[in-house]
């Protein structure tokens, strides 16, 4: 184009935005500002904060909030609402806080619910429960994705007496037959252990979403039970759903930690060649788990040789802990090894290598190992219900 305005840039930056071009999006921004276009507005803005929130990219967040400020569009409550999400995506939540006190009266629902998630996400729940509780003050009615956010943060804490409080105003706000807030309930419920409450709820909702069937899968595969996976597995693709990644991940780790290894493998392989999904780093650490705890070593160990990514962290500790169990000492070593690369701070490595020697009476090899977690100030964390 021989001239391009700001709507062009505009248009431009918001496509990639919302494609998911994230990297691109913020490039353009840049070649914008190069070309000393001065007629950025507050939807070119939004949109560059939803890609740098996106990358998690703080720099670039902070030098775009300089420009918003410089522009003026701080206090307007669409911008505000990205600049917080932003700030919360990238991990800065007192940035993030701060933003929203730029206007003491300017709270809302999209802001808050920004700032919860945020919490959440790096697992701070007394601090997303604190302005869950200000909203409230505020006198703003938490929506369907507050609600689910507050919920799962429930779940990963077991926080059951809460969940069941947010569960209460859920009916009370008639989101129940919210699809996204019913199966983040059926996920909390059933990681508190309530696993026929959790069934209940999932035949409650009206449409099962493949979103509400990941959570049922998922309970199951908590909770040992692979063959009630199984069958919600196929229930779901009988109901014209399409898995994805994610579900995926549930019925295998279901397989796993039922035994199910034929099962969990022929599911595997049949993610490319029936739905078209690519196994991710994710599912191959799910098959080593797999192979591990059924004591199938030997062929963990050929599985491994023949991936084509890498294990990662969590792939190598479930092999060390099936070393553990079986007395495997070459393979238990190699998976040290790289685990330490991958997670060096990580002291279960040492416990659990010091472990396989001393159950082959190699005392002085333990020996050695637990001098060298004194040596390096390394502790043993004691377990803890």
């Amino acid at each position: 184009m021989p001239h391009r305005d700001a709507v062009t840039w505009t248009t431009m930056i918001d496509g990639y935005a919302k494609n998911g071009s994230l990297k691109a999006a913020i490039l353009a921004f840049r070649d914008m500002k190069c070309e000393g276009l001065v007629g950025a507005d507050q939807h070119v803005f939004c949109s560059a904060l939803s890609a740098s929130g996106g990358l998690k990219d703080g720099w670039f967040g902070r030098s775009l909030h300089c420009c918003i400020i410089k522009a003026g569009f701080e206090l307007e409550t669409v911008v505000r609402n990205a600049l917080l999400d932003m700030y919360a995506k990238s991990g800065d939540l007192e940035s993030a806080s701060r933003v929203v006190k730029i206007d003491p009266g300017g709270w809302n629902v999209v802001s808050g619910t920004s700032l919860i998630d945020g919490y959440i996400e790096v697992d701070r729940i007394e601090e997303a429960l604190e302005t869950y509780t200000e909203l409230g003050r505020q006198g703003v009615e938490p929506n369907e994705f507050t609600f689910a956010s507050m919920i799962k943060g429930c779940a990963m804490q077991d926080l059951l007496e809460q969940g069941a409080q947010l569960h209460a105003q859920v009916i009370k706000t008639s989101l129940i037959s919210d699809s996204f807030v019913g199966s983040t309930l059926v996920y909390m419920y059933g990681k508190c252990g309530l696993i026929s409450l959790s069934l209940q709820l999932f035949n409650e909702i009206g449409y099962h979403s493949e979103v509400a069937w990941n959570a049922v899968i998922n309970v199951y595969a908590q909770h040992g039970h692979g063959w009630g996976a199984i069958q919600a597995f196929d229930r779901m693709t009988a109901s014209g759903i399409r898995p994805n990644h994610i579900t995926f991940v549930c019925l295998l780790t279901a397989c796993s930690h039922a035994g199910l290894v034929d099962e969990g493998l022929e599911y595997f392989y049949s993610m490319k060649d029936a739905h078209g999904i690519e196994p991710k780093e994710e599912h191959y650490s799910c098959i080593i788990d797999m192979y591990g705890r059924a004591g199938r070593l030997d062929e963990a160990e050929k599985f491994i040789s023949e991936m084509p990514v890498k294990p990662n962290a969590y792939g190598w500790c479930s092999l060390l802990g099936a070393c553990r169990m079986r007395g495997n000492k070459e393979l238990g070593e190699i998976a040290a090894q790289n685990l330490m690369k991958l997670d060096p701070d990580n002291t279960g490595i040492h416990v659990s290598l010091s472990g396989i020697y001393a159950s082959l009476g190699q005392w002085e090899d333990a020996k050695s190992v637990r001098k060298l977690m004194k040596d390096s100030s390394i502790k043993n964390l004691p377990g803890f219900s």
